[in-house]
């Protein structure tokens, strides 16, 4: 069974010695100190994001401007030197981590090169996943959300409902609620819902279909749609705003990064 350290890994430094030359025997000082102070250990961090929006491709993770909806590409998600490819969904928790999920297991990626780790698989499709201001990873997939234990992958029901069906992504924000890009019919519309008990309200029609990630920042969501349209969408009324489109990128999700609220 494989491993990987989510948190911090401790690193023991040696302390110093001496060893006497053979020969006589050496001078014993007077006053020899044997107190002995303990080694401190020195806590390595993993990576972690510092730019508020990240989104992705099936393989390829971007850091995203919010402004203007201009990318950066970061790298190609890869597990050693195998691509990852169909990660539906990355999200990030409130001390900078970044996940990420396939269709069959949960991943630790790495937000400078993309670099992925495997953590523990999963029966849950993750397509629309986030952490929510009290730290708790949530994840969706049609009309069922979803409570992940990121260190096993254990889940636990937060609701099912025939009124909502996962579009693609859920981001939680400060305000403590989840938002959730759901289906109409039509175009996807936006739900608002408590995580503490799954109840759900309607905000508003974003006016854009497809929208498989959903972002945050400075008081705005942006969605990004399969066909490469990145939106900014108006968080108490669901009214969205084109901000850039670039049909050659079909983007399957994104996520907000709560350290830059």
């Amino acid at each position: 069974m494989r491993w990987t350290a989510l948190l911090l890994l401790p690193s023991v430094a040696c302390g110093e010695f001496s060893v006497h030359a053979q020969g006589d025997d050496p001078e014993i000082p007077e006053e020899v100190d044997t107190d002995v102070e303990p080694v401190e250990e020195t806590d390595i961090e993993e990576p972690v994001a510092t730019l508020p929006v990240y989104a992705h491709t099936r393989t390829e993770l971007y850091s995203i401007e919010p402004g203007n909806g201009s990318r950066t590409r970061i790298g190609t998600f890869t597990e050693g030197s195998q691509v990852v490819d169909g990660m539906i969904d990355v999200a990030i928790d409130l001390e900078g981590r970044m996940y990420g999920a396939t269709w069959t297991s949960l991943f630790l990626i790495d937000p400078e090169t993309a670099e992925a780790t495997w953590i523990c698989d999963t029966d849950e499709e993750l397509y629309a996943m986030t952490f929510t201001s009290s730290g708790k990873l949530f994840g969706g997939a049609g009309e069922r959300v979803v409570e992940l234990n990121v260190e096993n992958c254990q889940a636990h029901a937060l609701f099912s409902q025939s009124d909502w069906e996962t579009s693609g992504d859920l981001v939680g924000l400060p305000d403590g609620y989840l938002y959730w890009t759901v289906r109409t019919g039509g175009n996807d519309g936006v739900v608002r819902v408590d995580p503490d008990n799954g109840d759900s309200t309607w905000v508003g029609n974003t006016g854009f279909k497809k929208l498989f990630g959903l972002g945050y920042d400075d008081g705005n969501l942006f969605g990004f749609s399969d066909d490469g349209e990145i939106v900014k969408i108006d968080p108490d009324n669901g009214n969205g705003t084109l901000l850039s489109s670039n049909q050659e990128t079909e983007w399957w999700g994104a996520t907000t990064n709560p350290v830059v609220w």
